[in-house]
């Protein structure tokens, strides 16, 4: 797998969010001058040259969506699989019309086969008590030469720590301002592994060679408010420039099978 995505593909999922015909929103604009796209735009990009006509696709975790911020990609990468399988202990997983397949439970408990070339889990990494079961059972679940897509929370952001300190029920009201969503999409946090070094353990241990592990900034919090995002693109691009990795980042990671 080439490991850096290309302009062009961070440029046609950037497209295919804004297709819909109508003027780009401030934020999107915002981003687009400065050059900055998100982790899930990047994590979207992944998927997009990952998954193949007929691959097999199974996403954990997912709930109601495969890709939140952009139906348009989710419903070309839907029909472009083969077969696209759910997988989420919560209710709801009944409400995701991009999937062909769902299952409410985990993934230890699915009966289905197992043989897929894509396993994805978008914001889900955080919540897992227990990783070494939960990556043994993906392991079984990969196909060799199959991918697993990770796009979580980094332990050392400062979103990630106040979260941690807090409890969990005001974590919708502080979601709510900043990102919006609902309550039935909140769920308690583990951080249990969302490091680099975590994870890169975690799926060596199961036969996966790591084939992009990074942090990647995210300047999402502020995007509701035109002045203090402008700050917060502008102090990404200077850190940047001086190759110094922004506080507020997300973890994203690629991982083969390879035995």
């Amino acid at each position: 797998m080439q490991k850096k995505l290309t302009s062009d593909e961070l440029d046609y999922i950037f497209k295919k969010r804004n297709e819909h015909g109508r003027p780009l929103g401030p934020a999107p604009t915002r981003r687009r001058n400065f050059g900055f796209y998100t982790p899930s735009e990047k994590y979207e990009a992944i998927l997009n040259r990952l998954l193949k006509p007929e691959s097999n696709w199974l996403d954990l975790g997912g709930g109601r969506h495969l890709l939140p911020q952009n139906p348009a990609l989710a419903n070309e990468l839907s029909k472009r699989c083969g077969r696209v399988v759910g997988i989420d202990p919560s209710p709801n997983i009944e409400e995701n019309r991009y999937i062909k397949e769902r299952f409410q439970g985990f993934l230890e408990d699915f009966k289905g086969q197992r043989n897929f070339d894509v396993i994805s889990l978008r914001m889900v990494a955080e919540h897992i008590q227990d990783p070494q079961s939960i990556v043994s059972q993906i392991s079984k679940s990969t196909k060799v030469g199959g991918f697993v897509v990770i796009l979580t929370v980094w332990d050392y952001a400062p979103i990630t720590w106040i979260s941690w300190l807090t409890p969990h029920w005001v974590h919708f009201p502080i979601k709510k301002v900043f990102w919006g969503g609902e309550e039935k999409d909140t769920f308690p946090v583990a951080y249990k592994m969302n490091s680099l070094s975590k994870l890169r353990k975690l799926f060596g241990d199961q036969g996966f060679t790591t084939e992009m592990l990074e942090l990647v900034a995210d300047c999402s919090t502020t995007s509701k408010w035109q002045i203090l995002n402008t700050l917060e693109l502008s102090a990404w691009k200077a850190l940047s420039a001086l190759n110094i990795p922004y506080p507020e980042s997300c973890v994203l990671a690629v991982f083969r099978k390879h035995e």
